[in-house]
């Protein structure tokens, strides 16, 4: 309970209008979406599914979200972002087909809403994560260091859509799910020791689509979400 912030800004360096040229970074303008919350769980059985009706207090489908889920052995560690109705129209099964010139979304917008449209090739190869240990063991924040990965191209991620409900309002949702147990021995190795310290952990979790052409720069946060020291075996069980 009342685990989770959005952290500052200011930790997060990312690239520029001029990053193609010379590598400089530069901090982000405001999130491009709010945090909703974050939570977590137990599973008696590694390969457990959510049942997205008690996630997020049963909320989740109450507004346009973005949804990463962090899936371990032991359970799922969710974070949840809204969208902006802007945005959440091109989560729809009949988005509109002008991302390119859709005057009301800015050149970050675009790149968000261009992300969201992608198969998962394109989603693995912008989707980038920047983690930051803010508060905790020294074993744990040398090996967190802040430096941005693909996460799609270090886990296997399995990413669904959820559209507007049709017998009642349920907004579109879009989870990306992120199998840490599948991943490089690196990656297991990482999530072993914070697993060990995870309620004296404070993580910062950003995350950012990669801006890979002239025209998309510069970047600019998606959303990031703070960890405050969660302690799993007082997680609801699956």
């Amino acid at each position: 309970t009342n685990c989770w912030s959005e952290p500052p800004l200011n930790l997060f360096s990312i690239r520029s209008p001029t990053y193609l040229e010379d590598k400089k970074k530069e901090p982000s303008a405001p999130y491009l979406l709010s945090a909703r919350g974050a939570d977590v769980f137990l599973v008696e059985k590694e390969d457990t599914h959510l049942d997205l009706n008690r996630i997020l207090g049963g909320q989740l489908r109450k507004k346009p979200t973005i949804a990463i889920f962090f899936q371990f052995p032991w359970g799922y560690m969710n974070l949840f972002f809204q969208v902006p109705n802007k945005i959440a129209r091109y989560m729809s099964k009949s988005p509109p087909d002008n991302v390119e010139s859709d005057k009301d979304l800015t050149i970050q917008e675009r790149t968000l809403a261009k992300w969201i449209l992608g198969d998962d090739d394109y989603k693995n190869q912008r989707l980038k994560l920047i983690p930051y240990v803010a508060a905790g063991p020294w074993v744990a924040r040398q090996m967190v260091t802040g430096r941005p990965t693909l996460i799609g191209t270090k886990l296997p991620v399995r990413y669904e859509t959820h559209y507007d409900g049709a017998h009642h309002y349920q907004a579109p949702l879009l989870i990306g799910t992120l199998n840490v147990g599948g991943g490089s021995a690196a990656s297991k190795r990482i999530v072993s020791v914070c697993r060990r310290y995870m309620s004296v952990l404070t993580v910062d979790l950003g995350w950012v689509i990669q801006a890979d052409d002239p025209d998309e720069l510069p970047e600019q946060m998606m959303g990031g979400i703070r960890i405050h020291g969660p302690d799993p075996l007082k997680a609801s069980i699956l």
